[in-house]
C-alpha cells in the first residue's frame, strides 16, 4: 500500500441558497485524442521512491503533504477499513459502514471502492478543526443515480446539518456544486455551482479548495477550474468536526440517499493548493484530460491575411505546430510566429497542434502527446494586391454565425459573409433573386396606401433564426405600407 510522504517532485457563489432549491448546470464534454498510460491511477501523493529524479525535482520545493490520504484502489475486498498512509499523520483509518452505521466489508469495482447506496465511509474526527484553509481531493466516478433521485452527497466535513454548527460539502445532485456554512440549512450558506458535472463513465479528480485569508472557494475537475466564489465562512468557524464522511448526507437520517458511484482515493491538505500544485497531484489519465481540454481551446484565428502568433505552451504542456500548406502558412517552432503568404484566392489551411506534457508531476512521463486540428482561411487578394471585399454596406443588419462563418443580412436585399468580421464578400440566396414571388401573396393581402405599392421599399428589420422543426435557416421580415 502506498505511503504518503513529503512528495519530492490552477461562477459566482450565491449566499442563502436553501438546501432544497438548488439548480443544476449541464456541460458539454470536450473530446480529443488522449492516450494515457496505466489502468489503475494510484494517488499522485503516493510513495515516490521509484520515481526518477528528473520528473520530481520541479515539485520538491513547494508540493505540500496531505493531512491524510486513503488509497481505496489498494483496498482488499471485504476489508472494513482503509489505512491512512500519510507518514507521520495523527489521523487513523477510515471505516467502511453500512446504511445503519455498522461496519461492513468493502466491495471493489474497477480498482475502486464501490458506493452502491448501501455503504459510506466514516473519516476520522477533527480533520479541519482549527483550520481556515484546506484542500479536498477525491478521485471518483459519478453515477446517474445522483442526478435526479433522492438527494446525495459526495463528501461532507464538519458537523451535521441538524446541528447547524457548520459544514463543507460537495455533491453531484442535479449537477456538481459545493457549499459551506457555519449555521443552519440556508442560513449564511455559500452555494457554489460548477460549470460542468463529474462524468459518470470514467474516473476524474475533483479538487475543492478554500483559502482562509480571502475565503475564496474553488472547484477543479482534473485541474481545470470549474467554479470560484467567496464564502462567508471557513472551516475554522465550524462548531463541530465529528461528521466527516464520504458518501453520506450532510443531513443523516432524514431521507437522503447514500452516494452512488466509485472512489479510488481521497486526501485532505491543510492549505489551499494553487493551480500548479493541484496539477502535480493528478494521475496520468487526468493530466491527459486537462491537456486535451487545453488543446481544444488554443487561440487560433479563423481567417488571416497577414502574419500572426500561435501559442507554444500551455500551463502544463508544450505546443508544436505543423501546417498542411507550409508554402502558405509556416510556423516558427521556437516563437510560434506564423508567416502568411496570401494568394489571389482564399486558401484553406489546417494547422495541427501537438501538445506534450511538461514535467509538472511524476505522472507527466506517462501522458502521450495529444493532437488537435485547427482550420483557417488565408484570405485572397485582388489583382491590385489589396484585400478583396473589405467593405459591404448592409442596412438594418442581422448577424448569425454558422459553420465557422459570419453571415450578415440587411434590408434592401443586401447579404454578405465573413470569417473574421472584417473582410466581407457578397453572396446570393433565394430572397436575393425572387423576393417578389416569395413575398407577393403576403404583400397583396396587406392593407396599404395606393401611393406605396411596391414591396421592394417595404421590407424591414430582417431576423435570421435556425428553425429546428424545418431544419433550415429562416429569415423573418417586417412588411409595411
Amino acid at each position: 500500500m502506498p505511503t504518503w510522504k513529503g512528495v519530492n517532485m490552477r461562477h459566482q457563489s450565491s449566499s442563502g441558497a436553501g438546501r432544497r432549491s438548488r439548480g443544476g448546470v449541464a456541460a458539454a464534454a470536450l473530446v480529443g485524442m488522449i492516450l494515457a498510460g496505466g489502468t489503475v491511477a494510484s494517488p499522485a501523493w503516493a510513495d515516490q521512491s521509484q520515481t526518477d529524479s528528473s520528473a520530481t525535482t520541479r515539485m520538491s520545493a513547494d508540493q505540500p503533504q496531505p493531512l491524510l490520504g486513503y488509497d481505496f484502489s489498494a483496498l482488499a475486498p471485504g476489508a472494513k477499513e482503509a489505512n491512512n498512509t500519510v507518514s507521520d499523520s495523527p489521523f487513523g483509518p477510515a471505516r467502511i459502514l453500512d446504511a445503519d452505521g455498522q461496519p461492513t466489508g468493502a466491495v471493489k469495482t474497477d480498482d475502486a471502492l464501490l458506493f452502491d447506496g448501501s455503504t459510506y465511509v466514516k473519516l476520522p474526527d477533527d480533520i479541519l478543526s482549527g483550520r481556515a484553509s484546506a484542500t479536498v481531493s477525491i478521485r471518483v466516478r459519478n453515477d446517474r443515480f445522483n442526478a435526479s433521485n433522492p438527494w446525495t452527497y459526495l463528501w461532507s466535513l464538519g458537523g451535521t446539518g441538524q446541528q447547524a454548527v457548520g459544514s463543507w460539502t460537495a455533491s453531484t445532485h442535479t449537477s456538481l456544486y459545493t457549499s459551506i456554512t457555519s449555521k443552519a440549512n440556508g442560513q449564511g450558506e455559500t452555494y457554489l455551482p460548477a460549470s460542468k458535472n463529474l462524468p459518470d463513465d470514467r474516473f476524474s479528480t475533483l479538487t475543492a479548495t478554500i483559502d482562509g485569508k480571502s475565503n475564496m472557494v474553488r472547484l477543479y475537475i482534473n485541474g481545470l477550474q470549474v467554479a470560484e466564489g467567496k464564502a462567508t465562512v471557513n472551516p475554522a468557524a465550524f462548531g463541530d468536526h465529528h461528521h466527516n464522511v464520504i458518501g453520506q448526507s450532510r443531513y443523516p437520517g432524514i431521507g437522503d440517499a447514500l452516494f452512488h458511484g466509485a472512489v479510488q482515493s481521497f486526501a485532505v491538505y491543510p492549505q489551499a493548493l494553487d493551480a500548479d500544485q493541484i496539477v502535480a497531484t493528478l494521475p496520468s489519465e487526468d493530466l491527459g484530460d486537462l491537456i486535451d481540454q487545453q488543446a481544444t481551446s488554443l487561440a487560433v484565428p479563423a481567417a488571416v491575411d497577414g502574419d500572426f502568433n500561435l501559442p507554444v505552451s500551455t500551463t502544463v504542456a508544450s505546443v508544436g505546430w505543423t501546417s498542411s500548406a507550409p508554402g502558405t502558412v509556416s510556423v516558427n517552432a521556437a516563437t510560434g510566429r506564423a508567416h502568411v503568404v496570401p494568394g489571389k484566392r482564399d486558401v484553406p489551411v489546417t494547422l495541427t497542434a501537438r501538445l506534450q506534457a511538461n514535467k509538472v508531476s511524476r505522472s507527466s512521463r506517462d501522458v502521450k502527446a495529444i493532437q488537435q486540428d485547427y482550420r483557417l482561411i488565408v484570405r485572397g487578394t485582388s489583382k491590385d494586391g489589396q484585400n478583396a471585399y473589405s467593405r459591404v454596406s448592409v442596412h438594418d443588419p442581422s448577424v448569425v454565425k454558422a459553420g465557422g462563418r459570419y453571415y450578415i443580412f440587411g434590408s434592401h436585399r443586401a447579404w454578405a459573409r465573413s470569417t473574421d468580421l472584417k473582410h466581407w464578400e457578397p453572396f446570393t440566396n433565394n430572397l436575393s433573386r425572387d423576393y417578389q414571388r416569395i413575398l407577393d401573396p403576403i404583400w397583396k393581402a396587406w392593407p396599404k396606401q395606393s401611393s406605396n405599392p411596391d414591396v421592394t421599399g417595404n421590407m424591414w428589420a430582417p431576423e435570421v433564426y435556425y428553425n429546428a422543426t424545418m431544419k433550415k435557416w429562416c429569415m423573418y421580415l417586417s412588411l409595411n405600407g
